[in-house]
């Protein structure tokens, strides 16, 4: 049985099966390649988020035992923005808290700062903690 261009219906269609498919796996492999760059961004936006607080925490520790502090209280975190600059609570992309701790010894005084990094949410990036000896009454 043929049409009126003398085409059989069954071979008409052949073409279309292949077709479907290779169709099919493009968008299946364009949903994997966008599942990977968007995974990417996720991993490279984390990184970035972890390497601001590593710099921030090291910056205040030493500022710490230079006894340099910035003069907040315990109950007050410092605020910065995304550049890493001094911002207000609300501008900002990163808080940062510092416990204080003195313990007496023999010889002097061992002082101990724990420096926090947090998301202005309360989410802990990165913590360190310093240490300086010093001299009873310091």
């Amino acid at each position: 049985m043929q049409n009126e261009y003398g085409i059989a219906p069954s071979r008409r269609l052949g073409f279309m099966g292949p077709l479907l498919l290779f169709v099919l796996l493009f968008v299946a492999g364009c949903g994997v390649m966008a599942c990977v760059f968007l995974r990417a961004a996720a991993v490279s936006t984390r990184a970035e988020s972890y390497n601001a607080a590593v710099s921030l925490c090291r910056s205040e520790a030493e500022c710490w035992r230079a006894g340099q502090l910035r003069g907040q209280s315990e109950t007050e975190p410092l605020y910065f923005d995304r550049e890493l600059a001094p911002a207000d609570a609300d501008n900002a992309a990163y808080c940062l808290w510092i416990a204080q701790s003195v313990e007496p010894t023999a010889a002097g005084q061992l002082q101990t700062a724990v420096i926090t990094a947090c998301t202005p949410a309360g989410e802990e990036i990165y913590r360190i903690e310093a240490q300086a000896y010093g001299p009873q009454g310091e």
